[in-house]
């Protein structure tokens, strides 16, 4: 426990793990130098992004100005002011506004432009700003969407109702960087085996301790162990940048190693979110779930079986072949790869307040990566 709870900690003090951005970078050297201390040769897969930075992003109506995020998919031009009235979705407004639950309302939203800017507050457990993934980052797309903490929304609610005028400002500057899927291998005693892929995404759009923790942790205990036991596969081990800007580090994995997704033996995607802890509101308890996705039977029979030894049972177990799957699996399972991949919801998901240690069971997440431990070691063997 001490040895998880330490990775998960470090994690979060690197700060903030946007792709391309300071603590994305310290986190990349960091896993480069764990990877040392288990005697592998860690590789830094660098590849060219143009990082986007917000230089200013806020509403302003009368005198008061509501700071917010942009959705980074929406940003087409540097500079955007735009004026006009503010009125609900569908309306006639310039500025198109809503408060809502699912990131899917939006596409048909921003794909048929009615509004020449659109005000976005999403609904969570607690007050804040619970960020958006930015799906679309290469393509970006629609008006510009500006994201706003869910504790504005009465008053957003009451000036939209009123048809107020306002103004949309969004300044940004984009800067070419190099960014990292950090790589090793370990040579197993038969190498013409098929290999297994052992990954987790880095990256996230705050400190991100139990949304990306568990799988950092995870993908360290894997590692560890299995150098312990001599494989008779190689494992590859892939802690891609790229999550909150459309999964593209695992894409850029895939695409300079097209046989590898269906030619491996499988892929362990550690997800997001099974570290997360309980929320509790007015003394109700909030549990997050933890979910199974598997692209076999097989494969999920033997997860359940090695989780059920450490004494973790999956909260919901996805049906097989009837929904894609979530995260970097859907690259894992569009490009015909065998996978099993963990993930979970949490009340902490894309939120400023997901830091060590209140947003994180560090008991369960110790006993699901025992769990994990074992999968690999079936895999690799």
């Amino acid at each position: 426990m001490e040895r998880i709870s330490k990775i998960i900690e470090t994690y979060d003090s690197q700060g903030i793990h946007r792709t391309g951005t300071e603590g994305d970078m310290k986190n990349a050297q960091w896993l480069a130098d764990e990877i040392k201390k288990f005697g592998l040769e860690p590789k830094m897969d660098g590849f060219n992004i143009k990082r986007l930075d917000i230089k200013e992003a806020y509403l302003k109506i009368g005198e008061q100005k509501i700071k917010g995020v942009p959705f980074f998919d929406s940003i087409i031009n540097d500079n955007e002011i735009i004026t006009g009235s503010l009125g609900k979705f569908n309306s006639n407004a310039t500025l198109g506004s809503s408060l809502i639950t699912k990131d899917q309302f939006l596409e048909k939203e921003r794909s048929h432009n009615r509004h020449h800017g659109l005000i976005i507050g999403k609904k969570g457990a607690f007050p804040g700003l619970f960020l958006i993934n930015a799906y679309n980052f290469k393509n970006p797309y629609g008006p510009p969407v500006l994201q706003i903490s869910n504790e504005n929304w009465p008053w957003i609610e009451k000036k939209t109702t009123e048809n107020a005028e306002a103004t949309l400002i969004i300044k940004s500057i984009r800067t070419k960087v190099k960014v990292f899927n950090v790589i090793a291998e370990l040579e197993g005693m038969q190498s013409e085996l098929p290999p297994l892929i052992v990954t987790t995404p880095r990256s996230g759009w705050w400190h991100c301790a139990s949304e990306r923790g568990g799988g950092i942790a995870g993908f360290l205990e894997i590692m560890r162990t299995l150098c312990s036991v001599s494989p008779r596969r190689n494992i590859l081990f892939l802690a891609n940048t790229g999550h909150e800007l459309g999964n593209f580090g695992m894409e850029h994995y895939i695409n300079t190693h097209p046989t590898l997704a269906e030619n491996a033996i499988a892929w362990i995607h550690l997800g997001a979110n099974f570290a997360a802890a309980n929320l509790t509101q007015l003394g109700v308890k909030i549990p997050p779930l933890v979910i199974l996705q598997a692209s076999d039977i097989d494969i999920q029979e033997l997860a359940i079986k090695c989780m059920a030894n450490e004494g973790v049972k999956p909260d919901l177990t996805m049906p097989i072949g009837e929904i894609p799957p979530r995260s970097e699996a859907q690259n894992i399972h569009e490009n015909g790869g065998r996978y099993f991949s963990l993930i979970g919801t949490n009340n902490y998901f894309h939120h400023p307040e997901d830091r060590w240690p209140n947003a994180v069971d560090i008991n369960k997440t110790v006993k699901i990566i025992r769990g994990l431990v074992k999968l690999s070691i079936e895999l690799a063997n």
